[in-house]
């Protein structure tokens, strides 16, 4: 395909450094290539150059770009799997960044219900409370953005939990003054 020898041509030519400001360039034509990749690391590199698209499209507030992006980067993650890579294991970093922008940009396009399925995966195999209370928060905002104050409340407090901070759902008098004394 001559998009995939175009991509080539443009990884070569653009040092590292210069990436992300050629990144469209780059990725379209990788991305429309992408039946020619032969080897994992460039699957990884397709995955990674994807994320800094996602990036700077959600910066942008293109959240339709942004889940598009983020969802082509996951289709390499998921070559590597079925290839026998330990994703979460092999790639963490990576993959948590992937799934959470792809999970973050659904919901702000109201694709609410694969916001749901992606925060799973991600608490799933969150490597710690603070990656996995950082899932909560933004299915918080997703509640919210929804108009579930009660949904998000209950968010909200599960990520607070998993912090440490445990506040009952229905606080009394006794609760409240005994935190204003604190």
């Amino acid at each position: 395909s001559h998009h995939w020898q175009i991509g080539q041509l443009l990884l070569a030519e653009i040092p590292d450094d210069q990436r992300e400001r050629r990144i469209f360039d780059l990725v379209r034509q990788l991305n429309l290539g992408s039946g020619l990749i032969q080897s994992d690391e460039q699957r990884l590199l397709l995955a990674n150059l994807n994320l800094m698209a996602s990036q700077k499209t959600y910066l942008s507030a293109a959240h339709q770009a942004s889940h598009q992006y983020a969802l082509e980067g996951l289709r390499y993650l998921r070559d590597l799997e079925e290839r026998g890579d330990q994703l979460w294991r092999d790639h963490y970093p990576l993959a948590f960044d992937l799934y959470t922008r792809a999970a973050s940009a659904s919901y702000l396009t109201g694709r609410f219900e694969e916001m749901e399925r992606l925060s799973d995966t991600l608490i799933a195999n969150a490597a710690s409370v603070y990656d996995q209370a950082g899932v909560y928060e933004m299915k918080l905002y997703a509640s919210i953005s929804k108009d579930d104050r009660a949904e998000g409340l209950k968010r909200g407090l599960k990520a607070l939990s998993l912090l440490g901070l445990n506040y009952p759902k229905k606080p009394g008098i006794p609760h409240v003054l005994g935190k204003l004394i604190q």
